[in-house]
């Protein structure tokens, strides 16, 4: 005779006599109707939470901007920090240095300025500097370098002579 079963789908155990006793063995599954539904509700929920982590990342994440880099604005910007550097380490050296404080010009805002020209202005002071004779290149650096700190107080992007009148206001 085979051991009762409870409503639930349980066997019953039974004693070596031969009765039954109201103790289980195991319990009973879930019926498979209600565990397919939780499961599903589970997985819906968990997959509309990854969906709204996914567009919230992508909406905050920066986009990257990939673009062709032509070998012209490459080189110029190249050759810009070249010649920058280049004024740079000849304000540096002590006789520029020392013209500079003959003239009222600290090192400091003759650095700032140079890291604040153009490139135009970059360019036509390289060009003075490379055309400029041998024996008589430090002057003209000199006069080239006042002349360029006075065309730009007058444009009013600095601010180191006092004599110098800004024609933009």
């Amino acid at each position: 005779m085979p051991a009762p079963r409870n409503p639930l789908g349980a066997v019953a155990c039974s004693a070596n006599s031969g009765k039954t006793s109201d103790h289980y063995l195991e319990i009973a599954p879930e019926p498979p109707m209600f565990k397919s539904m939780t499961q599903s509700r589970f997985n819906t929920n968990v997959i509309y939470l990854l969906v709204m982590a996914l567009l919230f990342a992508s909406a905050l994440s920066p986009s990257a901007n990939a673009a062709m880099v032509s070998t012209d604005s490459y080189l110029a910007q190249t050759q810009m920090a070249y010649d920058r550097q280049q004024l740079l380490a000849l304000i540096d050296t002590d006789e520029i240095q020392q013209q500079l404080a003959n003239h009222g010009v600290s090192p400091a805002d003759a650095e700032a300025r140079i890291n604040a020209m153009t490139h135009a202005e970059l360019l036509a002071f390289n060009d003075a500097l490379q055309n400029a004779p041998a024996g008589e290149g430090l002057l003209s650096t000199l006069l080239v370098v006042f002349v360029v700190f006075v065309i730009t107080d007058m444009l009013c992007a600095t601010d180191l002579f006092t004599f110098v009148h800004c024609i933009n206001k």
